[in-house]
């Protein structure tokens, strides 16, 4: 199993801009946080998973957000 993520960022110009599951590890609060934004500017809305594996997040962002072709 890999990282865990504890939070994912769910503000809408992130969600926008989403990559379908090829964003990027953060840390906050000492915890991972992963957001599927291409240009994070910092300004992240998260919300809590309560400790969910990364590949579950990345499959899920994939499902949601198809790459362009």
């Amino acid at each position: 199993m890999g990282a865990m993520v504890y939070f994912v960022c769910r503000r809408p110009e992130h969600l926008a801009a989403a990559r379908g599951g090829e964003g990027r590890l953060v840390i906050r609060h000492g915890t991972t946080a992963y957001c599927d934004c291409r240009d994070t500017d910092d300004r992240h809305e998260w919300i809590a998973t309560g400790g969910v594996p990364l590949e579950q997040i990345l499959e899920r962002h994939a499902r949601e957000v198809p790459l362009p072709a």
